[in-house]
């Protein structure tokens, strides 16, 4: 399971510090605040990266995060290529987009939206990308996710839904054999983290 950067902030708050940890509010006292704020210090010199999400994102499309250096995807493809479908055909998908499909040996074939002008733009953009590159790609938009989700030959799926869908969504595509890119929040509840590690462990997945 790979998930967009998070972000710490520090707000100084009476009788102790807010800490707002990838949009979770948490109450500490001042010490706990101040031996955060050095780790977080200490992580940010050795891990820069990790505090520039779109950073992350658009250089080179590493939004696979070192998608050539996982096995489970590498080797799941006889041509050795990734086949990747996108569930959520929002701003946020397009942004994706553009870094995903420029990644050599990663093929965008499928898209899910419930908003047929959302389909319809997604398509246009990755055919037109295609032609340009003069490759055959053929690229098929469902309404349901389920669908998408159907595809044996779909290796990995890019989940940037609302926020509300995102567990379901990657449970679902887990236990169908798909690895998973899934935007933050990776869940909306606790419940829903803890039954989505288990998913993913039993299934084996990314």
């Amino acid at each position: 399971m790979v998930s967009s950067a998070w972000k710490i902030g520090f707000v100084k708050k009476k009788g102790g510090i807010q800490v707002d940890i990838a949009g979770s509010i948490i109450i500490f006292e001042t010490i706990e605040y101040e031996i955060i704020k050095r780790k977080a210090v200490i992580m940010k010199k050795k891990h820069p990266q990790i505090y520039s999400r779109r950073r992350f994102i658009g250089t080179a499309a590493i939004g696979m995060a070192g998608v050539a250096m996982i096995p489970s995807l590498t080797s799941c493809a006889k041509s050795n290529e990734i086949t990747l479908g996108f569930i959520g055909l929002g701003r946020q998908a397009m942004y994706l987009l553009n870094g995903f499909i420029n990644i050599e040996g990663v093929k965008v074939v499928a898209g899910c939206d419930v908003y047929g002008r959302k389909r319809t733009r997604f398509e246009n953009r990755v055919n037109e990308f295609y032609s340009k590159a003069e490759q055959k790609v053929e690229v098929k938009t469902y309404e349901k996710y389920g669908e998408l989700l159907a595809r044996t030959d779909i290796d990995a799926v890019v989940v940037a839904t609302p926020d509300h869908w995102h567990a379901l969504i990657a449970i679902e595509a887990c236990k169908s054999g798909k690895d998973v890119y899934l935007e933050k929040p990776m869940t909306f509840t606790i419940k829903e983290g803890q039954e989505l590690v288990k998913t993913v462990r039993s299934t084996n997945r990314v």
